[in-house]
């Protein structure tokens, strides 16, 4: 049986939300907002249909053949072809109509696209040559002045561009484009792979349909807002013949309606699909899903204005209860990855190592500490709560303390030099007769150094109980540390 799509794919992550830069048309799918997103579609409508057809049968020869993409308004949906429009750079990215100056690789690195490399004479210059032989798809050269050009319209149109990229000033000169900024910008590659600051023709008005000229592997030949795009290959692309020669992008912003357009052939792929959706294609000899752990990222926050949550031990308390691991594998279905950090793992700066994290796991435990050790002192002060603090950390996690309350034993509990566990119970305090003892003992209630005691004739030598003593619990909550007088 023939293969009825390309692929499904999905991005995954999870608790962050960071935009480090953006990909391009024809790089493999990474991405924070920026790099993944840009990067599932190029993989669809270049990279995926050399390894995958539309019918699912491999092809090696380079044969062209048409696909049809189907995705979400938040992935494909944009309201004019303007780069400099709004947000709509970072969808023109997605289907592969513009490109940067510089793109993402699979590391998330910065590489050299438009621009072949760069040169920083101060920390405040960056002087870049512009690659040699790339046009636009209208067939003019793109050279520094119209990379200027470009970036001069995009920071008159967008306000975002300049919180995007600070720039003092910039010059021009043959294929030698030089930004100068404010200050020292280290991320400044970085802030170039931003779609908004893709390169386009200046020098022509929009199209009011098919809007500006850039530089991607497709051009569109038809275009409605936020519902279709239609594109062919760029006959003038710079990187050479795209594997698809048309492609259709519909924006079916229902998911059930998406997924069942992808079931019954109408569309050949589903770019970014749910956890939910996933489960609907599982059969590996109808559909392929390619998957990757992306920079986007989700946050769970604390609203300070909330009663109570503008206490940091609270804070605290309630994010050790925070389940990310459980998040991950039952909310995101196992497509997501638990993180600590403020950016996740797979970024260079992102992860948690060498940081002093205050939560760096799922402690219900910990979280009981923190409680009573802030009860404790509002009650009693912060002395009492410190040394109440060691006895928090025995009745929740089995461990010893000094300040634990406390029991003697007389020399005539032993017998022969131990006590059985009845007499110990009771003497200790944990009971207040021996039947009660004897019931806490068959109910499995009772434990002597986190051993629990099974047998009801269990006994234990006076050692134990000398210098430090033995810790003996009741239940969860009620301890002594013994020792003999």
């Amino acid at each position: 049986m023939k293969k009825e799509i390309v692929s499904v794919m999905m991005a995954a992550c999870l608790f962050a939300s960071l935009a480090t830069g953006c990909g391009t048309a024809n790089e493999s799918e990474t991405s924070s907002k920026s790099g993944s997103e840009a990067a599932s579609v190029t993989s669809a409508s270049e990279e995926a249909v050399g390894a995958v057809s539309k019918s699912g049968e491999t092809t090696t020869d380079g044969e062209r053949a048409d696909l049809v993409l189907g995705a979400t308004t938040g992935f494909f949906g944009a309201e004019s072809l303007d780069v400099a429009y709004n947000w709509d750079g970072w969808i023109m990215s997605i289907y592969g109509i513009s490109e940067n100056l510089y793109r993402l690789d699979e590391n998330i690195e910065p590489q050299p696209w438009i621009a072949e490399s760069v040169e920083t004479p101060d920390e405040n210059t960056w002087v870049f040559t512009i690659r040699d032989g790339v046009t636009f798809s209208n067939g003019k050269t793109v050279d520094a002045k119209a990379v200027k050009a470009c970036f001069e319209r995009t920071y008159e149109k967008n306000e975002r561009a300049d919180s995007t990229l600070k720039i003092k000033s910039m010059e021009a000169d043959g294929m030698k484009f030089t930004i100068v900024t404010p200050e020292p910008n280290p991320t400044l590659l970085n802030d170039l792979c931003d779609p908004l600051l893709g390169i386009y023709d200046a020098t022509e008005e929009p199209d009011e349909e098919l809007g500006v000229s850039c530089t991607g592997p497709y051009v569109a030949t038809s275009f409605t807002a936020m519902t279709d795009v239609k594109m062919r290959a760029n006959e003038n692309y710079w990187g050479g013949a795209p594997k698809a020669d048309t492609v259709e992008l519909k924006i079916i912003d229902d998911q059930d309606a998406l997924d069942m357009a992808l079931a019954n052939g109408e569309i050949d792929l589903i770019a970014q699909e749910t956890a939910n959706g996933a489960s609907k294609f599982t059969d590996t000899s109808k559909y392929t899903t390619d998957t990757v752990t992306t920079t986007r990222a989700n946050f769970l926050s604390f609203n300070l204005k909330t009663e109570g949550l503008d206490d940091l031990a609270v804070r605290q308390a309630i994010n050790y209860c925070i389940d990310r691991g459980g998040y991950a594998d039952v909310v995101y279905q196992g497509f997501a990855t638990p993180c600590y950090g403020i950016y996740p793992d797979n970024l260079a700066f992102g992860g948690t190592d060498g940081l002093n994290l205050t939560v760096d796991s799922y402690d219900a435990d910990k979280a009981k500490e923190i409680l009573a050790f802030e009860l404790t002192k509002m009650v009693h002060g912060e002395d009492e709560a410190k040394k109440a603090e060691n006895t928090a950390k025995a009745i929740f996690t089995g461990g010893d303390s000094a300040d634990m309350p406390g029991a003697v034993l007389t020399e005539d509990a032993f017998k022969d030099g131990v006590v059985d566990v009845i007499t110990l119970v009771h003497q200790a305090g944990l009971a207040s007769s021996r039947s009660e003892a004897r019931r806490a003992v068959q109910q499995g209630g009772i434990s002597v150094n986190g051993e629990k005691v099974t047998k009801i004739d269990a006994s234990f030598a006076k050692d134990i109980f000398e210098g430090e003593g033995a810790v003996l619990k009741k239940g969860k909550k009620t301890f002594r540390k013994v020792t003999i007088s």
